[in-house]
């Protein structure tokens, strides 16, 4: 009988361990966790929703969509099949993010747990693995016997600010994959200017993410404004393609672009201003018909930086849809849901996930240079890479 060790009970270790007892009931799946629960990080996604995966998942939405492309061809659909087929119910939002119908990130954790106990996964909470022992033709873990490992652990991203950087296992005590730099990402982003005054502030608004002068994405949705930073899911996209660069060992000149009145075109919004605001007496209070009065006062301060000769109605135009925001490098969020970078994508086929260094052994989920999209992509990604290695486990089987 063939043994797997899974290393990490989060999404790609439960799913990849429930595909292989779907595929191969006769093989022993065990595995180990090193927290007392399984699934922490899937019970905090999409706010305690479970944001699971997007019907807009593709290649495009991952840092690097040529080594995703074989992986995520295990689309939304596919997942959304298993949910379905574990009991759960699901539905799609305005956006393609897909939740439970219960809204709980609990039902999908318990469902899968139950199901796994039920096909004869063994799992071992609070048990930590540090190193991975080389046997012959198979591997050691807690000192156990195992044909294939798969090395499914996460980052600490959401989780205490005191576990290690580094939760990836030792082999035989030193060996050790190529790894790039990680940095935050699906985060917060500091920024320069004084925005104490708006913290708290919730506003929709279409967003443009400049680096080096270079427009790198857009986006909309809620911004929300906190003492030192801006947050929300649109600001979460931008950060992935900040954190890209950052783990580059780059710091490039990054200002983040709003527009606090996305609904109006600039042509109702100049003719607004030239009815409703008397430009020579403006304050605050004469923009609390178009956004919030402390976003107001914000902006008036801003208007009163301006040359005199850009104090014109275009020019308060320009400045409503185009709020400037100069992104702080000092800034390193703490509560991201992700780390961008991690074990260079060399290390393992793009197919399978088995390194080429170790035979039989597999890496899947964040512990790879993989990031997506801010919705449910990244949750994705860990499924659909559990799904991979599964496979290819049945497959080396069976060879």
């Amino acid at each position: 009988m063939k043994r797997v060790a899974i290393i990490g009970a989060g999404a790609c270790g439960l799913w990849c361990a429930n595909t292989i007892k779907r595929l191969a009931p006769e093989i022993e799946v065990v595995i180990y966790e090193r927290f007392s629960q399984v699934g922490k990080k899937i019970l905090m996604s999409g706010n305690s929703k479970g944001n699971l995966t997007n019907l807009g998942v593709c290649p495009e939405a991952y840092n690097d969509p040529g080594f995703v492309a074989p992986i995520v061809s295990y689309d939304s659909q596919a997942v959304i099949r298993r949910l379905e087929e574990l009991g759960l119910e699901v539905y799609a939002d305005d956006h393609g993010r897909v939740y439970p119908v219960s809204e709980s990130a609990a039902s999908f954790v318990t469902l899968l747990q139950r199901d796994n106990h039920d096909r004869g996964v063994i799992t071992m909470l609070d048990c930590a693995i540090t190193d991975i022992g080389t046997s012959g033709t198979g591997y050691l873990v807690s000192g156990q016997p195992f044909d294939f490992v798969v090395l499914a652990v996460g980052s600490k991203a959401g989780l205490s600010p005191k576990l290690p950087e580094d939760s990836l296992p030792t082999i035989d005590g030193s060996k050790r994959f190529e790894r790039t730099d990680v940095f935050p990402a699906l985060s917060a982003m500091g920024v320069a200017e004084n925005i104490g005054m708006l913290n708290g502030q919730r506003v929709k608004a279409n967003l443009e993410l400049m680096l080096e002068g270079t427009s790198v994405y857009k986006t909309d949705g809620e911004l929300q404004f906190i003492e030192k930073a801006l947050s929300g899911i649109a600001i979460f996209e931008l950060s992935s393609f900040y954190a890209r660069r950052r783990i580059e060992g780059e710091v490039p000149d990054t200002k983040i672009v709003v527009d606090v009145c996305p609904r109006l075109d600039i042509g109702k919004l100049m003719a607004y201003i030239e009815t409703q605001i008397p430009i020579r007496m403006f304050d605050a209070s004469h923009l609390v018909g178009l956004i919030p009065m402390k976003l107001g006062q914000y902006v008036h301060n801003q208007w009163r930086r301006l040359p005199k000769d850009k104090q014109t109605p275009a020019g308060l135009a320009q400045l409503l849809k185009g709020l400037e925001f100069t992104v702080s490098h000092d800034y390193r969020p703490i509560n991201n849901q992700i780390f961008a970078g991690g074990i260079h994508l060399s290390e393992v086929d793009k197919t399978t996930l088995e390194t080429h260094k170790y035979p039989n052994l597999f890496i899947g989920g964040e512990a790879l240079n993989v990031d997506g999209l801010c919705g449910g992509y990244n949750l994705h990604f860990a499924f659909a890479a559990g799904e991979a290695i599964a496979h290819a486990i049945k497959e080396k089987q069976n060879g």
